[in-house]
C-alpha cells in the first residue's frame, strides 16, 4: 500500500539532451516522517563495506524488527546549521570512514499487511539526511525494507518533503 503523493518534480538536463546526465532536480513528496537515528559501524580500508552494520532506531524493547540496508552511496555523519546529521560522504567508497550516529528521517513510501494475524507489517523507507546545498531539503541517503511485529511505525499527519 503506497503512504506517499508526488506533489511536484522538477529536473534540469546536464546538456541538450532532456533524456541525459541531469545537472540539478527536485522532488516534493507528502508523507509520512519519522526523525531518529542511525548507527553506522566505522569502515576500515581492509574491511568489506557490504559488511557494514547499520542500526536504525526505529522499535521499542518490545518490537521484533528485522530490517535490511541499501545505502546509495557511503554515508557520514555532518552538521547542517546546528543539527547533527547522516549525509552522503565526499570520501570515495573503500576509504577509511568513521563511524556514524546521527539524525535522520525516515520517509514511509509502502506498508505491506501481514498475510495472517499476528504477523509482521512489512514496511519501505527512504532514509533522508539535511542537505547541505539547499536549507529545508533532505537529500536521499538510502533505502530501507523493514519487518516489524508489533506497532505501526507510521502514524501522524504526512509532511510535505523537498528531496534535492
Amino acid at each position: 500500500m503506497p503512504l506517499i503523493r508526488i506533489l511536484a518534480a522538477e529536473c534540469t538536463p546536464a546538456g541538450a539532451n532532456p533524456c541525459g546526465q541531469v545537472s540539478d532536480g527536485k522532488i516534493v513528496l507528502s508523507g509520512l516522517v519519522l526523525k531518529t537515528k542511525l548507527t553506522v559501524s566505522p569502515f576500515s580500508s581492509s574491511g568489506n563495506e557490504s559488511l557494514l552494520k547499520y542500526d536504525l532506531d526505529l522499535a521499542r524493547e518490545e518490537d521484533s524488527i528485522e530490517a535490511y540496508y541499501f545505502p546509495d552511496v557511503p554515508l557520514s555523519e555532518g552538521t547542517v546549521g546546528s543539527e547533527s546529521t547522516v549525509q552522503r560522504s565526499t570520501l570515495e567508497p573503500n576509504k577509511p570512514r568513521p563511524a556514524v550516529d546521527a539524525s535522520v528521517w525516515c520517509l514511509f513510501l509502502a506498508r505491506r499487511y501481514p498475510m495472517q494475524s499476528g504477523g509482521s507489517v512489512g514496511w519501505i523507507i527512504m532514509l533522508l539526511g539535511r542537505s547541505r546545498k539547499t536549507t529545508g531539503a533532505f537529500e536521499r541517503l538510502g533505502i530501507v525494507e523493514a519487518q516489524v511485529k508489533g506497532r505501526d511505525l507510521a502514524d501522524g499527519e504526512p509532511y510535505e518533503v523537498v528531496i534535492v
